[in-house]
């Protein structure tokens, strides 16, 4: 007898004919999962607010299959365009945007995880309790550790596949002993029940910890996709949480005051960006002519001790 590697799946499922209110339900996508606080977050990609009216969740896991959801349970839930819903497994949830699992009622695979080994997780959202028709699928996620397939905690990866929201059933976001989160950083979104929204596992990411610089309780990665921070090098990290130049007048924060720095204050004028380090050479909060003077009184110069904090 063939040894059973335990895996966690996730899938989401939409009514096969949509709604006026659901015409586009595969914009929800599962954006995280956060083993450590247990919650789930799904995110509404679309440019239109969608209801979940009628959802359903279904659950698997390595000891348990076809755990579903209350047929009532996110009713009055609707996602506006680019923002999130926060499922909470550990029923802690706080403000409008979160519910408890204990609301959704039916029943869940518990608990929610994926790193140790011999985890298996399974998890679906289907508006129209029909479940075995991969068409109803708006959205499907699922991780094992190492990746390594599974049988029991697959019951539903055969339909995410045949419903065009999955590459293949066999396949699984790896994750390690300490793993506790999953993000998707490339979604792949849009179109009605049924419509091709095929997503890999090389569409997400298995981490450690949230990164969460300011913090600001969001993923950095998150952050940045959804403009509410800036990241002008480009490299991952939001432009609030880089260091700062320490030379008085450094505009562009290659700790060398020179030429480069006046080209620099010049192609930001008027930014009124206030980051110190990115033009605004005096500190003061607004790119403007004053920055040009403090670079060129300080030309050649590199003294720590300036207005950047």
């Amino acid at each position: 007898m063939s040894k059973l590697i335990p895996i966690c799946a996730i899938c989401v499922g939409a009514v096969a004919i949509a709604s006026a209110a659901n015409a586009a339900p595969r914009d929800i996508q599962f954006r995280s999962v956060n083993f450590a606080t247990g919650v789930v977050q799904l995110h509404n990609f679309g440019a239109s607010t969608e209801s979940l009216a009628g959802w359903r969740f279904c659950t698997h896991d390595e000891n348990q299959t076809f755990r579903y959801s209350g047929n009532t349970g996110l009713n009055g839930v609707s996602i506006p365009a680019s923002e999130s819903f926060f499922v909470h497994f550990n029923n802690d949830a706080a403000g409008a945007n979160a519910i408890n699992i204990s609301t959704l009622g039916g029943s869940f695979a518990l608990p929610l995880d994926g790193a140790a080994i011999g985890d298996a997780y399974g998890l679906g959202l289907y508006i129209n309790g029909v479940f075995g028709n991969g068409n109803n699928l708006a959205d499907h996620l699922q991780w094992s550790r190492d990746g390594l397939d599974n049988p029991v905690a697959d019951e539903r990866s055969d339909e995410a596949q045949n419903g065009l929201v999955w590459n293949d059933q066999t396949q699984w976001v790896a994750t390690s002993a300490s793993t506790t989160y999953i993000r998707l950083r490339n979604p792949t979104t849009g179109g009605a029940a049924g419509s091709s929204n095929i997503n890999t596992p090389a569409d997400y990411d298995a981490l450690d910890a949230v990164p969460d610089c300011q913090p600001n309780g969001e993923d950095d990665f998150f952050d940045i996709a959804d403009g509410t921070s800036l990241d002008t090098e480009p490299d991952g990290i939001p432009d609030e949480c880089q260091a700062v130049a320490s030379c008085d007048g450094d505009a562009n924060g290659d700790l060398v005051i020179d030429v480069n720095d006046i080209s620099f204050v010049l192609f930001r004028l008027g930014q009124n960006n206030g980051v110190c380090g990115d033009g605004d050479a005096n500190g003061d909060g607004v790119n403007d002519v004053n920055d040009i003077s403090y670079v060129l009184f300080r030309l050649g110069t590199c003294g720590a001790g300036g207005p950047c904090p």
